[in-house]
């Protein structure tokens, strides 16, 4: 039966293969689908081989972006797993392979009257909620994808959206992976743009025609995010440049959650408000985590809905909540893993685009299978 699944893979796997290089750095970023196996679910496999110096040890990383438009009652979730290998001539480098997983889901939109006297809503609490959707109800389109060339970099975006009948009218998904670093957004109030990296993979959820039923009213997103270990607040960064902010840099717009993982560590990231557009004279309001508390640890069901997440994995229960009322509110969250594989110098070719498209077409295929079965 094994066989049968892999000869099918294999005979309708969609690549597209773009391979840049970063000083002494190779990257290859391959998009894979399996439209006979799952339809509506793309991965962005990125691949990095990087050295030190002249003739040192290659290091290595490998990231997996997975995304998948909802059926079926389940809820859209966006995965990320990473591999690196660090190379034993870099200074201080103790050699061990790490692995590291993460994954972030939406589970509701709430309309909510504050009751309980804390700013933004609170689950279990005297909040009032007035109206709900759960997205798992919901009727998700198929994915559409579109690239972008910009100066070195391809831009790869996938896009799905539902609409609904209450609260808002529509809720889109636009999820950004890049193989070069590339500046997004609008400059606007005084806000940074943002730096999106080939280790990050960004969100952009946009809630359209947002209704409510009374003045007092706000709304608040309900999400999850599954790890292996508990997430902890990232305290704010002396490194951010003038370009932008990068998903892993917190700023005072900007909040980031640290996930430790064997060996590795990664992050989750949003911005600390939501705007009606994304135009430069487009109004911010205010967005703040109202809300984050481990609902599960192991195979188990939370608020909202329920996922499979295997052994050893913890889901953390996060509500953000929006200050005052917005007719359009336009959030971007990210996932990302620190890339220990990056050191490059100078200009170095390590391998021909044709072997690393080989490799990871191979790598994809059976990566794609064990991820589905396990």
């Amino acid at each position: 039966m094994f066989v049968v699944v892999l000869l099918l893979a294999v005979a309708h796997v969609r690549s597209f293969t773009v391979v840049t290089k970063t000083k002494r750095c190779s990257r290859s970023v391959t998009v894979t689908r399996f439209p006979l196996l799952n339809p509506r679910l793309y991965n962005f496999r990125s691949f990095a081989v990087c050295r030190a110096f002249a003739n040192s040890t290659a290091s290595v990383s490998h990231l997996n972006f997975r995304v998948q438009s909802p059926t079926n009652n389940k809820l859209p979730g966006f995965t990320l797993r990473g591999f690196s290998k660090p190379s034993t001539d870099v200074e201080n480098s103790d050699n061990k392979a790490a692995s590291f997983f993460s994954m972030f889901g939406i589970t509701r939109i709430v309309e909510f009257e504050d009751a309980n006297g804390e700013a933004g809503f609170q689950p279990d609490t005297t909040d009032k909620i007035v109206s709900e959707v759960k997205l798992e109800t919901l009727s998700f389109s198929s994915i559409s994808r579109s690239t972008e060339e910009i100066g070195n970099a391809t831009v790869n975006t996938l896009q799905f959206s539902a609409s609904s009948n209450k609260i808002f009218e529509k809720i889109t998904f636009a999820i950004t992976v890049t193989s070069e670093e590339v500046v997004a957004g609008t400059n606007f109030n005084g806000k940074k743009k943002t730096i999106i990296s080939p280790n990050t993979m960004k969100l952009d959820i946009t809630l359209e025609k947002l209704s409510y039923n009374s003045t007092n009213s706000r709304i608040a997103i309900g999400s999850v995010l599954v790890t292996r270990s508990t997430v902890a607040k990232r305290t704010n960064s002396e490194t951010v440049s003038d370009e932008g902010v990068r998903p892993d840099e917190p700023s005072d717009d900007q909040e980031v959650l640290s996930i430790s993982d064997e060996n590795s560590s990664g992050t989750f990231s949003f911005k600390r408000f939501i705007t009606n557009g994304k135009a430069s004279n487009a109004t911010a309001r205010a967005l703040s985590l109202s809300s984050s508390k481990v609902v599960a640890s192991g195979d188990g069901e939370f608020e909202g809905g329920s996922v499979n997440i295997g052994s050893k994995k913890t889901i953390t229960q996060l509500w953000f909540s929006i200050e005052g009322q917005s007719s359009t509110a336009f959030w971007d969250p990210a996932l990302g893993q620190s890339e220990t594989a990056e050191s490059p110098s100078s200009s170095s070719t390590l391998f021909s685009s044709k072997s690393i498209t080989v490799v990871l077409s191979v790598a994809s295929i059976v990566c794609f299978i064990i991820m589905n079965l396990v």
